[in-house]
C-alpha cells in the first residue's frame, strides 16, 4: 500500500517501539528483583545498589541470566507466550484489585482516581489478551501458569522458616479463609492473628 519506502519506515517504527519496550522492561524488571531482595524474598545481594553507578547491578545481572535462559529455551513465539500469559495475569490482578478496593473501600484516600469504566474496559481487554494464548498455544500457556503457581509453595516455605515465623502467610491464610467464609481452625492460628 505504501510501497518499499513505507515498508522500511514502518519497520523502523516497529524496531524503535521494540527498543522502547525492551528498555522499559529492563528498567522495571531489575527494580522488581531489587525490591524483592530488599523485602527479603530474594537473596540480599540482589538488593544492593552500585555506589558508582547508582543502579542495582546484581539485579540486572540476574535478569540478564534469566532472560538468556528463556531465549535459549525456544523460539521467539514461545518466549512471547510465556511472558504474555504471566504478565497479563498480574496486570489483570492489579486492575481487579483496583476494582475491589473501589467497591469495598470507597473512602480510601487515593493519590489519583480513574473513571470506573476505564478499569472495567481494561479488564475485558486484559481477559482477552490473557486467554488468547491458551487458544493458540495451550501447552506453553499452561506451563507459564504452572511456573507462576510454583512460586507460591516456595514463598510459603520461605515465610515459615523466616524470622517472622510465617505470620505473613498466616495473615494471608486468615484473609482468604474470611473471604471464603471458612471459620478459623484454632490453636496457633488465633494467637498469631490476634483472634
Amino acid at each position: 500500500m505504501f510501497g518499499n519506502t513505507g515498508g522500511v519506515l514502518f519497520a523502523i517504527c516497529v524496531a524503535c517501539s521494540c527498543f522502547g519496550a525492551a528498555n522499559g522492561s529492563i528498567f522495571t524488571g531489575a527494580r522488581v528483583i531489587y525490591a524483592a531482595a530488599r523485602e527479603g524474598y530474594l537473596p540480599k545481594m540482589f538488593g544492593k545498589v552500585s555506589e558508582k553507578r547508582r543502579t542495582p547491578v546484581a539485579a540486572l545481572c540476574l535478569q540478564a541470566v534469566m532472560t538468556s535462559i528463556m531465549i535459549l529455551g525456544g523460539t521467539f513465539s514461545t518466549l512471547v507466550n510465556f511472558y504474555s500469559v504471566a504478565a497479563w495475569l498480574f496486570y489483570l490482578s492489579s486492575i481487579l484489585g483496583l476494582l475491589y478496593l473501589r467497591y469495598h473501600e470507597p473512602n480510601l484516600k487515593r493519590p489519583f482516581r480513574v473513571w470506573t469504566i476505564v478499569p472495567i474496559l481494561f479488564t475485558f481487554l486484559g481477559l482477552f489478551l490473557f486467554l488468547m494464548p491458551f487458544v493458540r498455544a495451550p501447552l506453553e500457556s499452561c506451563l507459564s501458569i504452572v511456573i507462576v503457581i510454583a512460586g507460591v509453595p516456595l514463598w510459603v516455605i520461605k515465610e515459615l522458616v523466616s524470622g517472622n515465623k510465617g505470620t505473613r502467610w498466616l495473615d494471608l491464610k486468615t484473609k482468604v479463609m474470611d473471604f471464603l467464609g471458612i471459620p478459623p481452625t484454632g490453636g496457633r492460628h488465633e494467637r498469631l492473628v490476634g483472634r
